[in-house]
């Protein structure tokens, strides 16, 4: 038969058997491996003995006996310790002796006697004893230094020894100067002397003004004694000087016909009258070869000279009409055969090109040497300007390689082109070639290049560089920004931005990112961002509108 179990009625829910547990937590103390209860119980007189010893506190015993004793209590003002016993030591007067200064009354720490003698000697005196000599009365003596400086004899000045040194015996009597004697100054030379200045010469033949021009138009003196007036003969001039009258005379060569000489030009007459060009011929050169090389540079002067001066001279006031006439028409002659010389001929060296090269009539070149390039001077190259109506790759094919500007007069676009034809566009020059190019149409333009292949036909335009999707940036670090605005979202690149930024519209605000956007359009953009702090990838897209919200990847 079975044993019969008592069920209990009562049991506990789990506020019960949560206030038992408390129960026993109160009573019991919780079972820590490595440790055990202990019957030395730690009281309250020990815990308040540990709190009464210092941090660090360890126990002391000061030794005893000689050598360890310390100061004494007690002394006063003036005592010092003395000697008490073996290994101490006591309070005690100070019985040393003091000792005052001596005076001449009172012995001190030397005796009266010798201060009274110390008193009395000079400092630094040393015994000496002066040597005596015999004394003179007042009077004029002759006398003998000793060694030492001391007069040691005096002998009376006589009247022989007055004579002896020149001075003639009886009193002497001065004349008054003269010019051949010498003598004393009198009172009248006195006064004259007295009204000489300092420095005074006398008086030098000289002008007191130099006057210029028959009417004294300008005048000036001299700065100093020894100034000096200088004039010189300036190019056609020359000078001569009547030393009677004391008059110069400048006289400069001049015509009457200058201003037709000086239309012939300087430059004019250096091309074709020059030393370097003798070989030539004209109609009137037996008239032009009467003015040489020389005189022709001259006449150009206002004031001037020339080696041919009498045949010159003609050309005066006297000179017939007709000779004048003639004159006159061999400067214009000149003037225009300098025109058709500019017009027609490049300078050998040097100079200014007046006229256009026409290289196109005679399908001529201008040919320059490839070692030219690196020369201190290197070749520069021009660019021109193209305007022809229809497609810029449809005419360039006709042209030479050409770095300048075209213009389609169809529908007045410009183009900035660099062209390259095959053999400079001769024999098949027309059927290979490449161009870069962009249009003047403002700062969006793209730069774009074309290829031409061997049957002639152009590949297609290629684009270089997207001017609506360029970039400078490799990477730009954030700060502030806000990633909504063109200047985050208007481009392609890469950013990036540090923990703790102020960066609006991020996916995470304040932490550190690393971005890059994508732009196609300007409805098509992307922005990938990507957090380092949580490891993810988050994205959004413009929406036509608005940037979406930021979705994690």
């Amino acid at each position: 038969m079975a044993p019969k179990v008592k069920v209990l009625d009562k049991v506990l829910d789990d506020n019960g058997v949560l206030y038992l547990w408390n129960k026993i937590k109160a009573f019991f103390v919780a079972k820590e491996d490595g440790k055990g209860l202990s019957t030395n119980d730690y009281t309250d007189a020990e815990k308040t003995k540990l709190a009464g010893i210092e941090v660090h506190a360890n126990y002391y015993k000061h030794p005893t006996g000689a050598g360890y004793s310390h100061i004494p209590v007690g002394g006063s003002s003036g005592q010092i310790l003395r000697w008490s016993a073996a290994g101490t030591a006591a309070w005690g007067e100070d019985k040393d002796t003091t000792y005052t200064a001596a005076t001449t009354t009172t012995d001190g720490l030397m005796s009266a006697a010798d201060k009274t003698k110390l008193n009395g000697i000079t400092t630094g005196a040393n015994k000496y004893t002066h040597p005596t000599y015999t004394a003179h009365a007042s009077g004029l003596y002759k006398v003998t230094v000793n060694n030492t400086g001391h007069v040691s004899a005096a002998t009376a000045v006589g009247k022989d020894d007055i004579t002896a040194l020149g001075i003639p015996a009886q009193d002497t009597t001065y004349t008054a100067a003269s010019q051949v004697k010498m003598g004393l100054l009198t009172a009248a030379n006195k006064t004259k002397l007295d009204g000489i200045a300092n420095g005074a010469e006398v008086n030098q033949n000289a002008f007191s003004t130099v006057q210029v021009g028959n009417s004294g138009e300008f005048t000036f003196s001299a700065t100093s004694k020894e100034d000096k007036l200088t004039i010189t003969a300036g190019t056609g001039v020359t000078i001569t000087m009547d030393r009677e009258k004391k008059v110069i005379s400048i006289n400069a060569h001049a015509h009457s016909n200058k201003k037709t000489l000086d239309a012939i030009t300087a430059e004019v007459y250096s091309d074709l009258m020059g030393a370097k060009n003798k070989a030539h011929t004209h109609n009137n050169k037996d008239t032009l070869d009467l003015i040489t090389d020389t005189a022709w540079n001259q006449v150009f002067g206002w004031s001037h000279t020339h080696e041919n001066e009498d045949v010159l001279d003609a050309t005066t006031a006297s000179f017939t009409t007709a000779l004048l006439t003639k004159l006159n028409g061999v400067a214009t002659e000149l003037t225009e055969l300098w025109n058709r010389c500019k017009a027609t001929f490049l300078p050998r060296s040097g100079g200014k090109m007046m006229g256009t090269i026409d290289t196109a009539t005679y399908k001529t070149e201008i040919t320059v040497s490839t070692a030219k390039s690196t020369s201190d001077t290197p070749t520069i190259v021009a660019g021109g300007a193209v305007e022809a109506s229809g497609a810029m790759t449809d005419k360039l094919t006709a042209l030479r390689s050409f770095v300048g500007s075209y213009k389609n007069t169809a529908n007045s676009a410009w183009y900035n082109v660099i062209s390259v034809r095959h053999r400079n566009g001769y024999d098949d020059g027309d059927r290979h070639g490449m161009v870069i190019y962009s249009d003047m149409g403002g700062f969006t333009s793209d730069l774009q290049w074309n290829r031409q292949g061997g049957s002639g036909e152009w590949q297609g335009a290629r684009t270089l560089l997207d001017t609506k999707n360029y970039s400078n940036l490799m990477s730009k670090e954030l700060t502030t920004e806000n990633l909504n605005d063109s200047a985050v979202n208007g481009i392609c690149g890469f950013f990036y931005a540090a923990d703790g930024n102020t960066c609006t519209n991020t996916a995470v605000s304040g932490k550190p990112f690393f971005m890059f956007a994508i732009r196609i359009s300007v409805a098509a953009k992307t922005q990938v961002a990507f957090y380092p702090h949580n490891n993810a990838i988050y994205m959004r897209s413009w929406s036509g509108r608005d940037w979406t919200t930021w979705r994690k990847i």
